[in-house]
Formats: C-alpha cells, sequence, structure tokens
C-alpha cells in the first residue's frame, strides 16, 4: 500500500491509500449441478429385436413325412433353435410338444443341462412321424437368482403325410371307414361294398365276400372289402363244391384280426 499522510495541524492526518486485491475479493465460481449420467442403452444380442425373450425356431415350420409302406412307418426332420436374448445366462433340458387339438405332451430329453450364455445359440434335430400341428415350449427353466427379465417364447411345427391324405381321400370317394384296424389298431380305410347285406349262396355272387356271422343267421354279402372277427364264408364256386360233396358239407370259417 502506497500511502501519501499530509500533516495538517497538531498530527491530524489524511491518508491517501490505494489498495490491491485483498482475500475477500477473490471472487466466487458457481458450478452448476452435476447432469445426470445418461443410462448406457443395453447392447442386444445378434438376432435380438429386443432384450429379455428366450426366441424358438424351427426350419422348415411344416415337414412332409416319407412313407415306407404306403402311409405307414412315416419319418420325417426338422431343426429346432433356441437362441437367448435375455441379459443373462438360462438353463434348460426338456422340450415340449402340444399338439393340437392336445390329445397327449410329448417331451424330447436334450440329455444334458444346456446353458445359454447372452447371445447364444442352440440347435437340435426334431425326428417326427405323425400328421399333426404342434406347439413347441422349452421345458422347467433355471434362470440366474433376480432376474425377471427372461421370458420363453414358443414356435409351431406342422406336420403333414401326403401319402395318408391321398388314401384319406380315396376313403371318402369309397365311402369307406377310416380308422384303426385289427388288433394291432393299423390305421387305415375300409371301402363299402355296393351289394352289402345282399343274401348270397356263392362266393362269386358278391363284390367282395358271401358271409355268415352267426350260426343259421344266413349268408349274406358283406358291407366291406374286408371284414374282421370270426365269420363262416363261401369261397367262389361253392355252390357246385355242395352239390359234388353233399348237403351236409360245412363252410370254411376264418378269424380276422
Amino acid at each position: 500500500m502506497w500511502c501519501f499522510v499530509l500533516a495538517l495541524g497538531i498530527g491530524i492526518g489524511l491518508v491517501a491509500c490505494r489498495a490491491s486485491p485483498g482475500p475477500a475479493d477473490e471472487g466466487s465460481i458457481v458450478r452448476p449441478e452435476p447432469a445426470p449420467a445418461k443410462q448406457a442403452s443395453p447392447v442386444l444380442p445378434p438376432g435380438c429385436e429386443e432384450l429379455g425373450p428366450v426366441l424358438l425356431s424351427v426350419e422348415p415350420a411344416l415337414v412332409s413325412l416319407t412313407c415306407a409302406d404306403r402311409f405307414h412307418d412315416c419319418t420325417g426332420r426338422a431343426t429346432l433353435t433356441v437362441r437367448s436374448c435375455a441379459a443373462r445366462a438360462f438353463e434348460f433340458q426338456e422340450v415340449f410338444f402340444e399338439p393340437t387339438p392336445p390329445l397327449r405332451s410329448p417331451v424330447v430329453s436334450v440329455g444334458r443341462m444346456v446353458r445359454l450364455e447372452p447371445g447364444e445359440t442352440w440347435t437340435m434335430a426334431l425326428d417326427v412321424d405323425h400328421a399333426g400341428v404342434y406347439e413347441l415350449s422349452l421345458g422347467p427353466v433355471v434362470t440366474s437368482i433376480g432376474d425377471p427379465t427372461i421370458s420363453l417364447g414358443t414356435t409351431t411345427l406342422t406336420v403333414d403325410n401326403p401319402a395318408q391324405e391321398q388314401a384319406m381321400t380315396a376313403c371318402r370317394e369309397c365311402n369307406g371307414d377310416w380308422g384303426p384296424r385289427g388288433i394291432f389298431g393299423i390305421e387305415g380305410c375300409d371301402c363299402r361294398t355296393r351289394d352289402g347285406g345282399t343274401p348270397c349262396d356263392d362266393g362269386a355272387d358278391c363284390e367282395s365276400q358271401c358271409i355268415e356271422r352267426g350260426p343259421g343267421s344266413g349268408f349274406r354279402c358283406s358291407e366291406f372289402t374286408t371284414e374282421w372277427g370270426c365269420y363262416a364264408y363261401l369261397p367262389e364256386g361253392w355252390s357246385k363244391q355242395r352239390r359234388r360233396k353233399g348237403v351236409g358239407v360245412a363252410p370254411p370259417q376264418v378269424c380276422v384280426d
């Protein structure tokens, strides 16, 4: 500080000073409140449109069976893909098949516990042998504790049997009866005859067979081309054989199962 002192009278002085900046005049900086940090957008695993679901897909979605014996002994194959869009790993070991309409719930065991990390995929070959529409879903899932975000999807597989469809069309055209046959329940068609129920004396009288279901009920042409169960029948030429062998000759019997 530079001061100039002027003495006036008896010691009264006036002091004029020029001050340099002192501590009270440093000024202050007002800092803005820190802006909230922006949350980073979640990184979606490849092939995922949103985070959380476990996606199921099947290729091809329509499988046509090929059959070794007409429309029996049929097989087909599809590939199931499970893609994890979850934020954490999860585990599963079974795949469920729900037929539509629901008849049963077949389960395909994977054979081991499968663990998928986010973004990973798993594929499995599916062998099918029956026509129908099936909804596929995963079995019980073990997820990381505290992760409610995982949601399981489903996918649909359609299986058709072209040979069977052709056989069923032909069955309708012959006014037949479609369903399981014999003690083994083999599915098939039994066409109706045009002369079913007509009285007969010889196998040659009928489109299919001349049969008698019970003793004394009388021989009539069979209603279907193939008759099941036990019955007596008259072979072709029976009327001539009967005249030759005598009236008391019993007709043959057969049981078809």
